[in-house]
């Protein structure tokens, strides 16, 4: 059975991917029918259901790809290919430390969540507190997030951890918070750095 409140994927015959929350009482209405949200609730996933016109919808458990598609965005964010190599790069994963700095709309910390698991560590910053907060929105949503600690913080004040595992930086000027990174990270630590324009 699938519980009310997961996030599931409906997948059409053309493979057409629709995320939504299971709700109860809350039927998924599409240009295909309905599907019952009670019928699905009592499916397992990877189960097919027929919507009221009688077509026939695979039900998945959201995948992290399809949750950082979902996200709700006010900032460019990190894409799901980049995300995994710079988790990769980083080393994140349980009992490691990972900061980050400029989280935006929150997807790589999304990302950072998912890979550090239950017995990780994420602490994230951002400027803006409008970004802080909506960072908190996804993860909350996303089901995630219960191993991050979110700041609303200026990085050049230094950051709100020491000793970590590893760094990542997705402002402007990274060059410019190069002493307080150092003064964060444990000797050895891997720091990462997005510079998308030839500029930087």
């Amino acid at each position: 059975m699938i519980p009310y409140g997961s996030l599931v994927i409906y997948v059409t015959p053309k493979g057409r991917r629709y995320l939504k929350r299971l709700e109860a009482g809350q039927d998924w209405h599409s240009n295909d029918g309905t599907l019952r949200a009670a019928d699905v609730a009592a499916l397992d996933f990877g189960s097919m259901a027929a919507t009221s016109e009688g077509v026939p919808i695979r039900i998945e458990e959201a995948t992290l790809h399809d949750l950082l598609l979902g996200l709700k965005r006010q900032t460019q964010i990190i894409y799901a290919k980049d995300i995994a190599y710079i988790c990769l790069r980083l080393g994140a994963g349980p009992g490691r430390t990972i900061i980050e700095a400029g989280c935006g709309s929150g997807a790589l910390t999304l990302g950072l969540s998912w890979f550090s698991g239950p017995t990780g560590h994420v602490v994230s910053h951002d400027a803006r507190e409008e970004f802080t907060r909506l960072a908190r929105r996804n993860l909350d949503w996303a089901g995630l997030g219960g191993n991050v600690e979110l700041h609303c913080r200026d990085i050049a004040e230094g950051f709100a951890a020491h000793g970590a595992d590893a760094l990542f930086l997705d402002v402007r000027t990274p060059w410019d918070y190069l002493d307080q990174a150092v003064a964060a990270v444990r000797p050895g630590a891997t720091l990462g750095f997005l510079l998308p324009t030839v500029d930087q």
